[in-house]
């Protein structure tokens, strides 16, 4: 198998062809789920969305932390965005069997569909994050773009618009819980101007699922909320991070040609290095970031042992 790709790589050389490197910290955006792009006013919040299918959300490109799951402009988003369980039985009952009825004929109207969904807003709640989902997004939104920011001071004037972006979100530093719900009311808000399929895409970012195959569980029923417990577990929206009001004289973030200019400014980046000799440079193992190789290390003092049985 080695000897294959060994000849396979002479070949690629031997015709001239030099395939892009990328960067270790750079990773596609899955091409198996719809990508919301999520455009963020100068204040930092949410202003309109879009929807990209997989095949074309795989050619942007998103900046891993380090920490699993952390990245940016695009992560994961956990979902549903609202609650319904401390919601009236009876009102929430008869709200998502309207719903779903509205959801099952495609003779509904836009505005009808767009007005059950908001319908059903009105009773959700605030969802409630774990703690290690808002240090997620805290190392996403915080960390990773104060470290972009710095990483980056020096990148060409083609990615303005990405540059401008880090900026607003350091600047804004909006907690999870707060994206959420600025989010989930845009997108409870969306009218007819949205076509079905997004409206339905909507639905389920807000409430997750609403009914299952076999379901026996009176909605709003114990025994409802233990099976949509199951239902919702682990899920997660990807989002994508851009401009309400881009620089038009250059490509906005989520552009295939941004993502390709994010990359080679990182790469540009790791091999910029000042004041410090190569030969004591070495690439850190956790953050993937060039640094100065130690030359001292601390002498812990670990207590002596003596001889001892550990099986009687």
């Amino acid at each position: 198998m080695l000897n294959e790709l060994s000849q396979i790589v002479d070949s690629v050389e031997r015709l001239g062809v030099n395939p892009p490197s990328r960067h270790g910290r750079i990773n596609p955006m899955a091409k198996n789920k719809e990508l919301l792009i999520v455009c963020l006013a100068k204040d930092g919040a949410p202003s309109r969305v879009e929807i990209l299918g997989g095949e074309v959300a795989a050619s942007l490109f998103r900046v891993e932390h380090g920490s699993a799951g952390s990245s940016f402009p695009g992560f994961n988003l956990p979902t549903p965005l609202r609650c319904l369980d401390k919601a009236p039985t009876g009102k929430l009952m008869s709200a998502v069997e309207h719903l779903l009825d509205l959801a099952k004929s495609k003779s509904t109207a836009n505005v009808d569909l767009a007005e059950g969904i908001c319908n059903l807003f009105e009773l959700s709640g605030v969802r409630a994050f774990t703690v290690n989902q808002e240090k997620q997004f805290k190392r996403s939104c915080f960390e990773l773009v104060s470290e972009l920011r710095k990483t980056l001071s020096g990148a060409p004037v083609e990615v303005k618009n990405f540059l401008t972006l880090l900026s607003l979100v350091d600047t804004a530093k909006t907690t999870l819980t707060h994206f959420a719900n600025l989010l989930a009311e845009l997108l409870a808000k969306r009218s007819a101007e949205s076509g079905r399929n997004a409206l339905l895409f909507f639905q389920n970012i807000l409430f997750g699922a609403l009914d299952w195959k076999k379901r026996a569980a009176a909605i709003g029923s114990p025994d409802y909320w233990s099976e949509k417990a199951k239902q919702d577990k682990n899920a997660n929206q990807p989002v994508y991070f851009d401009l309400a009001e881009p620089d038009l004289s250059f490509k906005r973030v989520a552009h295939s040609g941004t993502s390709v200019l994010i990359n080679r400014a990182l790469l540009e980046a790791d091999n910029f290095v000042t004041d410090i000799d190569r030969s004591a440079v070495g690439v850190d193992a956790y953050t993937g970031e060039t640094v100065e190789l130690q030359d001292k290390f601390p002498a812990p003092k670990i207590v002596e042992v003596g001889n001892m049985n550990l099986f009687p």
